[in-house]
């Protein structure tokens, strides 16, 4: 699998998906993870965890995409993590993955601030096809975020049907290897059905 994590808007849940996502697939086998956030959540994140399973690079650089590249056949599987607002990286994350899972939070301000990611999305697949899929975090059992699904619903995204609870099983996940995956178990699921019939 070669798989980006990525939104423009920052705070929706991208390095946990990422670093559940990655311990994930590193259990069918190797897997790097690459931070290209130049907040550095993910590297910190691994290096704080005894046995990390995964290879963890820090990259945010402007030619991620040739490092990824060179790289990228010594793996089973590749997991980029981008930061927010960062544009170039993320068009660079997208050229050497076939994947773009974008996390949102179900807040009607969060989902209207899609437009710029799938805007990149679109330009990207004048080139090179990317299998963007929207996936709801921070999921509260609340009117807003079933109005929220809704809404992208309404809009036609790519909207996955797994979706990941607000859980303090994430919070408190920071720094260690997750053992359980929890609902990231049925968004790699998910992802994996979408590569295979790719």
């Amino acid at each position: 699998m070669r798989l980006t994590t990525g939104n423009l808007k920052g705070g929706v849940g991208k390095s946990t998906s990422a670093v559940f996502l990655a311990c994930g697939l590193a259990r069918t086998g190797r897997t790097l993870l690459i931070d290209a956030d130049p907040q550095g959540s993910v590297l910190s994140w691994s290096e704080q965890a005894e046995d990390f399973p995964c290879t963890v690079i820090a990259w945010a650089t402007r030619d991620l995409a040739k490092r990824v590249a060179d790289v990228a056949d010594d793996y089973a599987h590749v997991v980029i993590d981008t930061g927010p607002q960062n544009e170039p990286l993320l068009r660079q994350a997208l050229a050497v993955t076939d994947q773009l899972l974008i996390p949102v939070s179900p807040t009607l301000m969060d989902a209207g601030r899609l437009g710029p990611t799938f805007d990149l999305v679109e330009d990207v697949a004048a080139f090179r096809s990317i299998d963007a899929r929207v996936l709801l975090t921070k999921v509260r059992p609340t009117r807003s975020a079933r109005e929220a699904r809704e809404g992208l619903e309404a809009q036609g995204l790519p909207l996955m049907a797994s979706e990941v609870r607000l859980r303090e099983a994430y919070a408190t996940a920071v720094d260690t290897v997750p053992t359980d995956l929890n609902e990231y178990g049925g968004v790699l699921a998910e992802l994996q059905t979408a590569a295979v019939a790719r």
